[in-house]
């Protein structure tokens, strides 16, 4: 556990000392935004020269707003505030823009990610865990994107490996404290990457199912889950509600999400450019959730004439686009990126693929297969399905919108690894063992799943 920790940690210093240029270079978008809006005391915010681009002029390619509005904020649910508060925190405590503190912090949540996520592992499967911690640790993608982008997505990655070992001590060791902290995990992965609430009502779903002691104390321990969730989630719905006056609100950009998927990954957007023009007129006077609306609105009115184009074009590009590469990265086949990026996702991808199918088979044949083995695999399966599934409708043309799911291919890759390690073990280590001591008559089996 400890070398794991220390073997992460020390990769990621290194990185930060050999790109960190200064807090002045980072670059840094959404979160850091609002974070700074908040420390200046303008409240979870985003600013307007923002808010044209990512609503407006990044879709425009032959039409031009002179007359943008580039002064002032607006109230956003654009984002999540869990990470945008991590933000802001950093920045209250070491100076605005302090990057260089948020990079060591995600040092070291990134590091104890590779540890959690060994644990969670660690009784049913002790070398799948350590091949998924250590290849967690030693992920080049994981390691550079902790410690140069202020995004969310390394807090994502913590919390997810935490939720996963308490499912694993829930089927162990049912507690209700562990329920408590698996449904206040839950809350604050809803409040960090929104796209993972489906996962999230998969895995309660699927412990209350399969119950590892009586059905009345696990259905008091769901429950204990889901209330300890909504007390996290609830003040970001309050707090919607009395800016937006809509409820429940979540996320508030499902519009312009989809917007910016169409123009990312398929044939461009769908509204013309003079419309795109009206909208952001009229969506001066309007607040997010109804600029956001409008755009909804108009998508839906054109849904039927790009039916067809959005199944045979959007779909499969944001499906291959999310396992494949982003539309940015698709044709980079220079030498530092197949090292440091696609060499080592196609090895991860491989060796997941017969661990996962394997899972698959057994889960058809019997559901209950994770409470009489580890749940870690079933919810890392979870996880996968939901989040290819709305990424495929929605879009993905951020690179670490994937990280959770690489995250999950290590414990498959370990599952396919371990039975290999395992044999090679008992090949050569027996003889070494006896060489180095005569007296030892009996060693036990390194795996108990041997």
């Amino acid at each position: 556990m400890f070398v794991i920790f220390f073997l992460a940690l020390v990769l990621r210093l290194v990185v930060l000392d050999l790109t960190f240029l200064g807090n002045d270079k980072v670059k840094y978008y959404d979160d850091g935004r609002i974070a700074l809006n908040i420390v200046g005391g303008r409240g979870f915010s985003i600013d307007y020269n923002y808010r044209n681009w990512l609503y407006y002029t990044k879709v425009l390619k032959s039409t031009r707003i002179d007359d943008l509005i580039t002064v002032g904020t607006k109230p956003t649910a654009s984002k999540q505030p869990v990470y945008p508060f991590v933000l802001a925190t950093f920045f209250q405590l070491f100076g605005a823009k302090n990057f260089l503190s948020v990079f060591l912090f995600h040092a070291l949540i990134s590091s104890l990610t590779s540890v959690l996520l060994f644990l969670a592992l660690k009784t049913s499967y002790p070398l799948a865990g350590l091949v998924a911690g250590v290849g967690t640790a030693i992920y080049p993608a994981f390691i550079w994107h902790a410690v140069t982008v202020p995004e969310s997505t390394t807090l994502s990655l913590f919390q997810l490996a935490a939720f996963f070992l308490c499912l694993e001590t829930l089927r162990i060791q049912p507690s209700r404290w562990i329920w408590a902290l698996a449904g206040l995990l839950g809350g604050l992965e809803a409040l960090t990457e929104p796209v993972t609430i489906p996962f999230l009502g998969l895995c309660l779903s699927y412990v209350a199912f399969v119950p590892a002691e009586s059905r009345k104390r696990t259905i008091a321990g769901v429950l204990t889950a889901v209330v300890a969730g909504c007390l996290v989630v609830t003040p970001w719905i309050v707090r919607n509600y009395l800016v937006f006056d809509r409820f429940p609100v979540i996320k508030g950009s499902s519009g312009f999400t989809f917007n910016f998927a169409l123009e990312d990954s398929g044939r461009g957007t769908w509204i013309p450019e003079h419309r795109i023009v009206a909208l952001e007129r009229a969506g001066r006077n309007l607040t997010e959730m109804e600029e956001d609306q409008a755009i909804r609105r108009e998508i839906w009115s054109l849904f039927p004439s790009h039916l067809r184009e959005y199944l045979i074009v959007n779909v499969p590009l944001n499906f291959l686009h999310f396992w494949w590469d982003v539309r940015r990265y698709s044709d980079d086949y220079s030498p530092g990126y197949l090292a440091s990026r696609r060499l080592p996702y196609l090895t991860l991808l491989i060796l997941s693929i017969p661990s996962i199918l394997k899972l698959i088979g057994r889960f058809v044949k019997d559901p209950r297969v994770g409470s009489k083995d580890s749940i870690v695999p079933v919810a890392a399966l979870f996880l996968l399905l939901t989040q290819s599934a709305v990424y495929t409708l929605f879009g993905a043309w951020m690179a670490r919108y994937r990280f959770p799911a690489e995250m999950c291919l290590f414990v498959f890759a370990g599952l396919t690894s371990q039975p290999f390690i395992e044999s090679l073990w008992n090949r050569w280590m027996p003889a070494s063992r006896q060489v180095g001591d005569d007296h030892v008559s009996h060693v036990p089996a390194l795996s108990p799943k041997v």
